[in-house]
């Protein structure tokens, strides 16, 4: 997509995580299939550590997300799931990513701002769910998916976790 790049970034707030962001969504307005709300949005992807061979594979997962979404004009926010075209990793079962405000993190980090506008984008975060999962989030809600992951507390940047339903 015209403008849109994904960076890689290591040794962040977390110990032995590695995020992937988007850089450029955030000049395509996105709206939200349903309601017709629009979002200036930007997404990140962050993991445990894994071998420097399948790093190529998560930033491609981010660009994938990136260029359905600006390709559809489809912003995805929280409580959405997207099945992706196969498992995240070669150990894992998770196929799809859940769309989430990025909790994990300070609330600072909900958004930022724009230069030279002074416009604020919307952060996703890019969490990868299973098939049980993201099913689990059709049939039940968002809301009750996220109360699930509270009483589990799965670490959910390990991408060879298991389901959690």
């Amino acid at each position: 997509m015209d403008g849109l790049q994904i960076a890689h970034y290591e040794n962040g707030r977390f110990h032995d995580v590695e995020s992937w962001s988007t850089l450029g969504m955030s000049r395509h307005i996105l709206t939200v299939r349903g309601t017709g709300n629009r979002y200036v949005l930007e997404a990140f992807l962050a993991v445990r550590k894994i071998p420097e061979e399948l790093t190529a594979d998560m930033g491609r997962c981010v660009e994938w997300i990136a260029n359905e979404m600006v390709g559809r004009h489809e912003a995805r926010i929280r409580g959405d799931v997207q099945q992706l075209p196969g498992v995240i990793h070669p150990l894992s079962v998770l196929d799809s990513i859940y769309f989430a405000n990025p909790v994990y993190y300070d609330e600072e980090f909900y958004s930022v701002e724009l230069e030279p506008n002074g416009q604020s984008a919307g952060i996703v975060w890019l969490i990868p769910v299973g098939p049980r999962e993201a099913r689990y989030v059709r049939e039940h809600g968002w809301q009750r998916f996220e109360e699930q992951l509270e009483r589990s507390d799965p670490d959910l940047l390990d991408v060879t976790r298991n389901e959690i339903v």
